[in-house]
């Protein structure tokens, strides 16, 4: 499946969301968050980050296109889930 990584950023966010304690998950995605998604999808966890990495490089290909600028910017997949939580918490997407 081509968008598995991005089921498992998704994944990730709603974990996180839903968790009661966002600032230490967040300090350790390796060992709070995608050891645990990882095991419920079968996975083990390089696959499962090397998935959410190459979502990533896409999402970033995607608006580099879109980018009036043409500029290339460098977007880590814990800055993504960090941005969609600021903006779930602010009332953005809900």
């Amino acid at each position: 499946m081509s968008n598995i990584g991005t089921i498992y950023m998704i994944e990730c966010i709603l974990y996180i969301y839903e968790s009661n304690d966002y600032m230490v998950v967040t300090s350790n995605l390796d060992k709070y968050v995608y050891q645990v998604i990882a095991k419920k999808y079968r996975t083990n966890v390089s696959t499962f980050k090397s998935n959410i990495a190459k979502a990533t490089d896409n999402m970033i290909n995607i608006f580099y296109l879109k980018n009036p600028n043409n500029r290339k910017i460098k977007i880590t997949p814990k800055v993504v889930i960090q941005e969609v939580l600021y903006k779930l918490a602010n009332g953005r997407y809900i």
